[in-house]
C-alpha cells in the first residue's frame, strides 16, 4: 500500500510531465471577425486574442510543447502575444507565416529570423509520432498525405474531422489547444466508431448533387480549396514561343462551361499575365509554385506537356531547357504514382522530340499527339476519368 506522500509525489510527477498540444489559425490582431464567426462572441480582435491566450494558459503548462499549425498573426505586434502563452512552441508555417514574395499572404514584414524569436523550431511540414503511429502535420488539408493520418489547420471552424485528418484550428475547438490524448481519442473514433452520419458528404444523395467549379489559376497565385480538387498543369515552354497556354485554357473552358462538375477542376498555368521579374526571389517563387502544382497534378489530376516550337531565339538560353528537365522528372515520377495521368504532344518543328516519343512509347505505350485539337480532346477525357 503506497503512502499518501508517495501518491502525492506520483501525482505531481504526472502533472509535470511534458505534454504535446496542437493548435492553428490563431490569427492574432485579425479585425475580420465576421469571416470566422468570431463576431458572435467578441466585440473586437483584442477580446478574441485575450480569450485565446486565457484558454491556452488554462490548458498548457510551462513545460509542455505546443505545435502551431500555421497562421499565427496578422501583424508583427500580434506575434508578441505569443510571449504571454505557456510552453515551448514549434511552428508549422501557414500562408500568413510566409511573405508574399515567398508565396505566402502575410501583410507585414515576416521572415524565419523574426519567427525564431517566438518559436524554438520552424517547419514547412512535419512528421511526428503519437503513440506508435507516424502522423503528418501541415497547414493545408489539400497537402495531406493519403497513407498517413494528418493534423491540419487553414479552414478555421469549417469542420473538425475527415477520414484521415483532424483540423486543430482554434475556431473548431473552443479556442483551446488540442492535446495529444484527444488526438488519439479522435483517431480511434474516426477509425472504429464514426459512421455515415459523420461522413454524410459521401452519401450518394450528396455526391450526385455535389457541384464543382472550373477555375483558372496562374502563377504565382495559390488556391488550394478542397482535398479532392482535380488539377491540370500546363507544362511546356514559356520563353521563346507563343502563348499557347492561353489558347488551351480558352478551349478547355469552352468544353466545360455547360457541364455539371462533381469536383473543382483547376487549370494551372505557369505563364504569368504580368511581366516576370527576374530577381532571385521571384525566380524562387516561380520554381516553388511550379513544383507545388506539378505535384498536385501528378497525384490528383493531369499533367499536360505541349512542346511548342521555338519562335523567338533568346540569346544565351537553350530553348525549352526547363521543360526538358520537367518531362524527364515526371516521366520517372509517374512510374511510382497510382493512376498517373499525363498527356504529351508536340508541334511540328520542336527539336529533339524523337527521343521523347520513343521513351513514352516504350514505357507508357503512349503516342505523342500532334495538334491542339487532339490535346484538348485527350485532356478532357483524362479529367472526366478523375470526376
Amino acid at each position: 500500500m503506497k503512502t499518501l506522500n508517495e501518491q502525492l509525489n506520483e501525482l505531481k510527477q504526472i502533472k509535470t510531465n511534458k505534454k504535446t498540444f496542437f493548435t492553428s489559425d490563431l490569427h492574432f490582431c485579425d479585425e475580420r471577425l465576421n469571416l470566422y464567426g468570431r463576431d458572435l462572441m467578441f466585440k473586437d480582435f483584442k477580446e478574441v486574442d485575450e480569450y485565446i491566450i486565457k484558454k491556452w494558459n488554462e490548458t498548457v503548462n510551462e513545460k509542455d510543447l505546443v505545435i502551431v499549425c500555421g497562421d499565427v498573426s496578422m501583424t508583427l505586434d500580434g506575434l508578441e502575444k505569443l510571449l504571454k502563452c505557456n510552453g515551448e512552441k514549434w511552428l508549422v508555417k501557414g500562408n500568413y507565416d510566409n511573405s508574399i514574395k515567398n508565396g505566402g499572404t502575410a501583410k507585414y514584414e515576416i521572415s524565419d529570423k523574426i519567427l525564431t524569436k517566438y518559436f524554438t523550431k520552424l517547419f514547412d511540414d512535419l512528421e511526428i509520432k503519437i503513440g506508435d503511429e507516424v502522423i503528418y502535420v501541415n497547414h493545408y488539408p489539400t497537402n495531406a498525405k493519403l497513407d498517413y493520418f494528418n493534423i491540419v489547420g487553414h479552414i478555421h471552424g469549417t469542420w473538425k474531422v475527415q477520414r484521415n485528418m483532424i483540423n486543430v484550428g482554434v475556431d473548431a475547438w473552443h479556442f483551446t489547444p488540442v492535446s495529444e490524448d484527444l488526438i488519439k481519442f479522435q483517431i480511434n473514433g474516426i477509425r472504429n466508431h464514426y459512421d455515415q452520419n459523420v461522413y454524410a458528404g459521401e452519401l450518394n444523395s450528396n455526391i450526385k448533387n455535389r457541384k464543382g467549379d472550373f477555375k483558372i489559376l496562374r502563377a504565382p497565385t495559390y488556391d488550394d480549396v478542397s482535398f479532392d480538387d482535380i488539377y491540370v498543369f500546363l507544362a511546356g515552354p514559356i520563353q521563346g514561343t507563343k502563348e499557347w497556354q492561353e489558347s488551351f485554357i480558352s478551349k478547355l473552358k469552352k468544353e466545360f462551361e455547360n457541364k455539371k462538375l462533381t469536383k473543382n477542376v483547376i487549370i494551372t498555368s505557369p505563364r504569368r499575365l504580368e511581366n516576370f521579374n527576374k530577381s532571385s526571389s521571384s525566380y524562387e517563387e516561380q520554381v516553388n509554385w511550379e513544383t507545388h502544382y506539378l505535384e498536385k497534378a501528378a497525384n490528383q489530376g493531369v499533367v499536360v506537356f505541349w512542346l511548342s516550337k521555338e519562335t523567338d531565339n533568346i540569346k544565351g538560353r537553350s530553348y525549352a531547357q526547363t521543360t526538358r528537365f520537367e518531362i524527364g522528372e515526371l516521366y520517372s515520377k509517374g512510374q511510382n504514382i497510382d493512376n498517373f495521368k499525363i498527356v504529351v504532344g508536340y508541334q511540328e518543328g520542336f527539336n529533339g522530340v524523337k527521343y521523347i516519343k520513343k521513351k513514352f512509347k516504350d514505357k507508357y505505350n503512349q503516342e505523342l499527339l500532334t495538334s491542339e485539337k487532339e490535346m484538348i480532346k485527350e485532356i478532357v477525357k483524362k479529367i472526366k476519368e478523375r470526376l
